[in-house]
């Protein structure tokens, strides 16, 4: 079959260039740590700021190194399996790709006009029906809570994909000191698209629900 011989011999040429990609990046890593080092020795000539910028610089070239890395392994490793979702496609086919999504992060905004009981603050996690530890009236008035849930819905695969739920409620409606308000939420998530074609794709929803 010449079509499944042509994809069998671009897999292999992409693993060879991923080998390359990875001397490639060991060699940064390398670099960036032997920086990093210099940065920790004590040098009486340079400013304080200097070295911390410095420090900065080379702890995210290193990051980004490890990033890299891992995602090179990663992508070999589906080659090595036989795997065709990362084979780089001919002119004319449909590009495929992996999504991987671990979270959804949400700012969250205070309420107006701003004041240190204004916003919500996280106190709970999990189903709909996570119990909170005020759950009757404060100060007269009864709490109101939201409970947050992301929908997510990949039109390639035709399926939908639900995030944890996370429970808010209003930093006014607790006590005092009880809870600061949350800048922004995370949904953690534990979701992966295989074999997602570029003309798909991937819808958010955010669903309140006021209790």
């Amino acid at each position: 079959n010449a079509e499944a011989n042509a994809v069998e011999r671009r897999r292999t040429d992409r693993i060879e260039e991923i080998g390359k990609l990875l001397d490639s990046v060991r060699q940064e890593i390398i670099s960036s740590s032997s920086a990093l080092q210099d940065c920790k020795a004590p040098q009486k000539n340079a400013p304080a700021s200097a070295r911390s910028e410095s420090y900065f610089e080379d702890s995210r070239s290193l990051l980004i190194s490890c990033q890299k890395q891992q995602a090179l392994m990663e992508e070999l490793s589906l080659l090595n399996r036989g795997s065709p979702v990362l084979v780089p496609p001919m002119r004319g086919e449909p590009l495929r790709a992996r999504f991987r999504l671990n979270g959804i992060r949400l700012a969250l905004k205070p309420e107006a006009p701003y004041s240190q009981t204004g916003g919500f603050a996280i106190v709970g996690q999990g189903s709909v029906g996570t119990s909170t530890p005020y759950d009757s009236p404060v100060g007269g008035r009864r709490p109101v809570k939201y409970h947050l849930i992301a929908i997510l819905k990949c039109v390639g695969e035709g399926r939908i994909y639900h995030t944890d739920t996370i429970t808010l409620m209003r930093v006014c409606d607790l006590p005092v000191g009880y809870a600061r308000a949350a800048p922004l939420i995370d949904l953690p998530a534990n979701i992966e698209f295989m074999r997602v074609l570029y003309r798909d794709w991937v819808t958010f929803k955010l669903s309140t629900t006021r209790v």
